[in-house]
């Protein structure tokens, strides 16, 4: 049984957050002073969790603002579709976009790191320390940049783990089965012997129904319940895959550049409060939904042994090393992480083993 030890801290993170929040910002100015009117295209859907955290984040930015900063949130392809927000907002179609990384890997492939490495951070507290004091957010930051975007505080998500047909006893029980996964999902899935497909979200209920695949990858326990996967499949892996996922809020650049530095402040810690919000109320909401819902549905947890653990590390190894491949600043992305699990004992992976591809020549 989860405990709800982790909700207790993550509320009280919350509230200083909040916090801090207060004592960054300055007085806003009268309200007599320009309104800036934007739009924020995400990929979500409004009914969704974080959605309601992002009208949170909405909400803060105006009320702190003074009302000079008014900003419209728009659900997944009401303005433009998930994979061409980030180009939206570059080109500033949009002034603004929440979006995973992982629809934009063919033009930045770094960002496969921002979405979560397989078996990387383990839990709130860790990914908070890689992204805002190990420099990750910074890294990515200026990735960003490249598409003519400023990145504001990252947004933790509960996490993506796999819910299964068919129950999971050890490590080896992955070998031959078949799973909904994608990008580096999917490529771990390969690494501990399965077979991977990818499906759209609105596919998987029918797939798993009918056994086109064994188990599927999406979300977490509310994410499963929303989608009624567990009408269908009873068992959830543990640990998640991604423990606790991440998803970015950005702004075009010029309109960050020509923003003063009071209104800059004030985004920067609506999106920080956003944050923690969003982490806290999806990791209760998960907690809640197993209790009150799955678990007298017959859904059961699939806990693995330290011995399965490790094998399931050593897995994601390969999946971190092809990343790391892809781009020097994708190296320098997969240093920041693992140089960290390294310090914490999840891992002995070095990644300047790695090799780069040498440039062709012009």
């Amino acid at each position: 049984m989860i405990t709800t030890k982790r909700t207790g801290w993550l509320a009280l993170i919350g509230i200083v957050f909040c916090l801090a929040f207060c004592l960054v910002v300055t007085s806003p100015q009268e309200t007599s002073a320009q309104v800036l009117k934007w739009r924020m295209q995400t990929h979500l859907g409004s009914a969704e969790i974080n959605y309601k955290a992002l009208a949170d984040f909405v909400a803060d930015a105006k009320r702190m603002s003074g009302g000079r900063l008014d900003i419209t949130l728009y659900p997944g392809g009401a303005i433009v579709g998930p994979n061409d927000i980030l180009d939206a907002v570059g080109k500033g179609v949009v002034e603004m976009g929440f979006a995973t990384g992982a629809y934009h890997l063919g033009s930045y492939p770094e960002l496969a790191i921002e979405t979560g490495l397989p078996m990387g951070w383990r839990g709130l507290s860790e990914q908070m320390v890689i992204w805002w004091e190990r420099g990750l957010e910074e890294h990515f930051r200026e990735t960003y940049k490249q598409a003519n975007i400023h990145l504001l505080p990252i947004q933790s998500q509960s996490g993506i783990t796999m819910i299964s047909r068919k129950p999971l006893n050890s490590v080896k029980d992955f070998k031959g089965m078949k799973i909904r996964g994608f990008g580096q999902v999917a490529k771990w899935f390969q690494a501990l012997g399965a077979s991977s497909v990818y499906v759209p979200g609105g596919e998987i209920f029918m797939g798993l129904q009918l056994g086109t695949f064994d188990a599927a990858a999406w979300g977490a326990e509310s994410a499963f319940y929303e989608k009624k996967f567990h009408e269908v499949a009873k068992y959830i892996l543990l640990p998640k895959i991604i423990d606790m996922h991440t998803n970015a809020i950005y702004l075009n650049l010029d309109r960050w550049n020509a923003l003063p530095d009071d209104l800059k402040a004030i985004i920067t810690g609506a999106a920080y409060a956003a944050s923690a919000k969003t982490a806290a109320r999806m990791l209760q909401e998960d907690e809640q939904i197993f209790e009150k819902y799955l678990k007298p549905a017959g859904v059961k947890y699939c806990r693995m042994g330290p011995s399965d653990i490790e094998t399931m590390s050593k897995a994601a190894e390969s999946v971190w090393s092809e990343i790391a491949a892809a781009s020097p600043r994708a190296k320098k992305g997969i240093k920041i992480v693992t140089d960290y699990l390294r310090e914490k004992g999840h891992t002995t992976y070095d990644v300047e083993k790695v090799t780069l591809p040498t440039p062709a020549k012009k």
